[in-house]
């Protein structure tokens, strides 16, 4: 399943971030329970639904390869 790829991916990316105090795996894997319990709650699913897991997990990615301006990465 993609999203279990994708989340063992982004979590391997992640352990860089263990101790950051907010852009870390908790803080992620908080997201992406949240936002999936309030799409579920509005009745998305499938490929919509996917879609907005994989962005939760990725979402702080960037923060692994510079702090500052991540977005850009």
């Amino acid at each position: 399943m993609l999203i279990d790829q994708a989340r063992s991916y982004v979590f391997d990316i992640l352990r860089k971030c263990e101790s950051y105090p907010y852009h870390n795996p908790s803080h992620t894997e908080s997201v992406f329970t949240r936002a999936t319990y309030l799409a579920l709650a509005e009745g998305v699913d499938g490929e919509d639904l996917e879609d907005l897991q994989v962005a939760c997990l990725f979402h702080d990615t960037g923060f692994t390869e510079q702090y500052e301006k991540n977005e850009y990465v």
